[in-house]
């Protein structure tokens, strides 16, 4: 008769079914690694759309030359739902600012946001606002178009990632104008828009 000091030594140097009890650990930790990579590249895409939105928008503001309307203005929250590919929740926040050299400031002549949201003040482009340090260096005078654009994300699994908006801040100036003029009013006259 076999002692237990015996047994367990045959228990010890036995291999069979070491590839299930490996299995059953591991197999969690891959899904969950899967799962996790899929999460996070699919913020990186979600990231990448809103900026090329941001950028796209604000070329096509940048190649006006006439007076820009608020169905236009509309429109390009219609182009930015398309091109993040999510038609509800996005925002877009379109501001013409002045550099005024004199003043040392930057002051908004126009803003107008799409999607909700609060229109930029000339609080948020001084020192200490929410823009503070983001703006170009500008010649007296000049004037850039401010583009800034939010897209919720929520991550489909849980894996650490908290839902969040991702924003996406991009300045152009006119390209074929020396700015960029906004029917503020609706009455199409170039005399009543802010420019």
């Amino acid at each position: 008769m076999r002692g237990p000091r015996h047994i367990l030594r045959a228990l010890r140097r036995d291999e069979r079914g070491s590839i299930s009890v490996e299995s059953v650990i591991v197999f969690p930790l891959l899904i969950w690694a899967y799962i996790a990579t899929y999460v996070y590249f699919d913020a990186f895409r979600v990231v990448s759309l809103n900026d090329k939105s941001a950028f796209a928008i604000g070329d096509l503001l940048s190649r006006q030359t006439s007076l820009v309307t608020g169905p236009y203005l509309d429109s390009m929250l219609r182009v930015h739902e398309l091109m993040t590919q999510d038609p509800e929740d996005v925002r877009l926040r379109l501001s013409s600012v002045l550099w005024d050299a004199d003043a040392g400031a930057y002051e908004v002549v126009w803003s107008t946001t799409r999607g909700g949201g609060t229109a930029l003040q000339d609080a948020d482009l001084a020192s200490g606002g929410a823009l503070d340090g983001r703006m170009p260096i500008m010649s007296d005078r000049e004037r850039v178009i401010v583009v800034e654009a939010w897209r919720p994300f929520t991550p489909p699994f849980e894996v650490g990632l908290d839902p969040i908006d991702f924003y996406s801040f991009n300045t152009i100036s006119p390209r074929y104008a020396s700015r960029l003029c906004y029917d503020v009013l609706g009455t199409g006259d170039l005399n009543d828009a802010a420019c």
